[in-house]
């Protein structure tokens, strides 16, 4: 207990969501919640598409493998359609230079193509 009569705590927990991570801080009984991104100001995001262009391909878990290998590299499936023998991912991926380069090198390693997504005249 604290002269003010409240107790103080030293709690805290960090939760990872949608590449941001939510810090919960509970100080003298109150609850504290703040939002700070995953990935520093300095990284890169490139938004690329992912073509499939094999029924193998499709059935392999490529980007679990690409998520294992870069860690630090967060992905953003925006949009997908897969059928059987083919699959199209419009995927961003943010984190360093270096783990993007890494990460796209890796996908076309396993015989996926990998191209950019232009930015359109109406997203700006």
């Amino acid at each position: 207990m604290t002269e003010t009569g409240k107790r103080q705590t030293q709690t805290s927990a960090v939760f990872r969501f949608r590449g941001c991570s939510l810090f919960i801080r509970d100080h003298y009984d109150d609850v504290i919640f703040r939002r700070e991104p995953i990935v520093p100001e300095n990284n890169i995001s490139k938004r690329c598409w992912f073509t499939f262009t094999s029924s193998q391909q499709v059935e392999q878990p490529i980007i679990w493998q690409m998520s294992q290998r870069f860690p630090h590299v967060v992905f953003d499936i925006r949009q997908a359609s897969v059928q059987q023998a083919i699959g199209i991912m419009a995927v961003l991926l943010s984190g360093s230079e270096a783990d993007v380069n890494g990460a796209i090198e890796f996908v076309r390693s396993k015989g996926v193509t990998v191209e950019p997504i232009e930015k359109s005249v109406v997203e700006g």
